[in-house]
């Protein structure tokens, strides 16, 4: 690591490739914290909107279960009961 004091030959204002350097790694780090926090924000939205889809998906498989279409959807998703 670099010391980076005033007094230092690693200072950027001394050693000019060296501040191109710092320059561009602290512009680098900015850039993949902005992507990363877009990406988390993105995911949270995504698991959002599977979580209403799944809601509203299984209220239709209920309701088709209610009307005689189909059997055991309520007994599969009643958390008490463990799958062997």
């Amino acid at each position: 690591m670099f010391t980076l004091s005033g007094g230092n030959q690693y200072h950027e204002r001394a050693n000019p490739p060296l501040g191109k350097f710092i320059n561009s790694i602290q512009g680098n780090l900015q850039i993949s914290n902005d992507i990363k926090t877009k990406m988390k924000e993105t995911s949270n939205r995504i698991f959002d909107q599977m979580k209403k889809t799944k809601h509203g998906f299984l209220k239709t498989l209920l309701n088709g279960e209610s009307e005689g279409h189909c059997r055991g959807i309520s007994k599969r998703i009643d958390p008490r009961i463990k799958d062997k």
